[in-house]
């Protein structure tokens, strides 16, 4: 507005002078020096005025290019400041002692407080109390660093617990190089927490279970070797001696084989059991089974392999023909158990078999008089490769239970265990009694 007025008494000054100038020209009464003095003065001024008016053309050229410039500027500050408002992490900036002067809306969130109310507050006071000290000894460092980066702390919202943040710092600084004030970006690090805990976790878990592995290669080269062994030196002495021996003797060495390739089957089939576990290709397949004939089976057979090293009871309640199970995987859950019952039993002791069938599920309980499972073993009990602290030279591959609980599991069962050092061990596995059924 006042460039048009300007340019409008620049015109009209011309005007007056080119009006003045007509007039010394046709006015005759002026004598001729004077006349030319005039016309002098006046084609100067006249001179002055177009100067004067192209420099006014310039300055109007040079506020629009201002105005422009202040528009960009204006633009480029409320997108920054957009920027500033909409980050996803905090930010902050302060004076050279840690008063906030701005505060975004991420930062009130992490907070907990409105963004009007941490102006003019020191950012101490929202350090959790355990890191102020630290937070206050840094902050006084400052001027001595342009910057500083994942320096983390824990901050303190006004309300819920303290979380861990990461926080970078930036100086403001004058045209000399003097500390002025202080930007900071605030990064709420839960996650990264959280991350770095499960990854320590899983690098234990899996060094665990190197070590677990490690075990059970060993006790699996064990558990080989010997049945292997019992296998040749049986099948030697029949070669080298089969003149010689009678036909008990025969049998007897005949049947030490086929216990020792029995033990091998087993031990692989375990192995395959729980591979096939991993890769989750372990199904269920129930078939009808008569739970009171099938159990009686494998006592016996069980019976005839120990011979009266330990004797086997077995005693049934309730209707339990009609059941509706997997017969493999239930031989796994009896078969594992009894076998523990009697490995984990003095010589000559006892095991008790009960099978109840009631209330539509079938319970099967083994109670053994063996050495106990201590407390601090028994919430692990059913992990891969585990065995108890107190099975000395027992010999075993921790992988029997694990395979029961399995078992147990895709039956939609329940297993539990009663146990005192010294005083034996009962294990109780709950099984519905018609699985396909109650599936439906």
């Amino acid at each position: 507005m006042e460039e048009e007025i300007f340019n409008q008494q620049i015109e009209a000054a011309q005007q007056r002078l080119h009006e003045l100038w007509q007039r010394t020209r046709e006015s005759p009464s002026l004598p001729h020096p004077q006349e030319t003095l005039t016309m002098e003065a006046l084609q100067e001024l006249s001179t002055v005025l177009e100067e004067l008016q192209v420099a006014t053309e310039e300055l109007q050229q040079r506020n629009e290019q201002l105005a422009i410039a202040c528009e960009t500027v204006k633009a480029e500050r409320q997108r920054y400041q957009e920027l500033f408002e909409f980050a996803p992490d905090g930010y902050i900036v302060t004076n050279t002692s840690g008063i906030i002067q701005e505060a975004n809306r991420t930062t009130a969130a992490l907070l907990n407080r409105s963004q009007n109310s941490l102006i003019g507050k020191p950012m101490a006071i929202f350090v959790a109390k355990e890191d102020r000290k630290t937070f206050r000894d840094i902050l006084t460092e400052l001027n001595h660093f342009p910057q500083l980066h994942d320096w983390e702390v824990r901050l303190q919202p006004s309300k819920g617990q303290p979380f861990p943040a990461a926080l970078n710092v930036a100086a403001i600084r004058d045209r000399s190089g003097n500390l002025i004030g202080l930007r900071w970006l605030v990064r709420d690090i839960t996650e990264r927490h959280k991350q770095a805990e499960q990854t320590r976790k899983a690098l234990e878990q899996e060094k665990e279970l190197s070590n677990l592995k490690s075990r059970f290669i060993r006790a699996a080269s064990h558990e080989f070797r010997t049945p292997l062994t019992i296998i040749s030196m049986s099948a030697e002495l029949l070669e080298r001696y089969k003149h010689k021996l009678s036909d008990v003797q025969k049998d007897s060495h005949f049947q030490k084989i086929r216990a020792a390739s029995k033990q091998m089957a087993r031990l692989l089939n375990d192995i395959l059991l729980l591979d096939k576990t991993e890769a989750g290709k372990l199904e269920l397949n129930p078939i009808p089974v008569d739970l009171v004939e099938f159990s009686r089976e494998l006592v016996e057979e069980l019976q005839l392999s120990i011979g009266s090293q330990h004797a086997i009871t077995f005693i049934h309640q309730g209707q339990c023909a009609n059941a509706y199970l997997d017969k493999k995987l239930l031989r796994q859950i009896i078969d594992h158990l009894l076998s523990n019952a009697i490995k984990y039993s003095p010589r000559g002791g006892k095991v008790h078999f009960e099978l109840i069938c009631q209330d539509r599920e079938a319970i099967f309980q083994i109670q053994d008089e063996g050495i106990g499972i201590p407390k601090e073993d028994q919430r692990r009990l059913f992990e891969r490769f585990h065995r108890g602290t107190n099975v000395g030279t027992i010999s075993g591959t921790g992988l029997g239970l694990t395979i029961v609980k399995e078992c147990v599991d895709l039956h939609d069962g329940a297993i539990a265990v009663e146990s005192e050092v010294g005083s034996g061990t009962t294990f109780t596995v709950k099984l519905p009694l018609n699985h396909l059924n109650q599936n439906r």
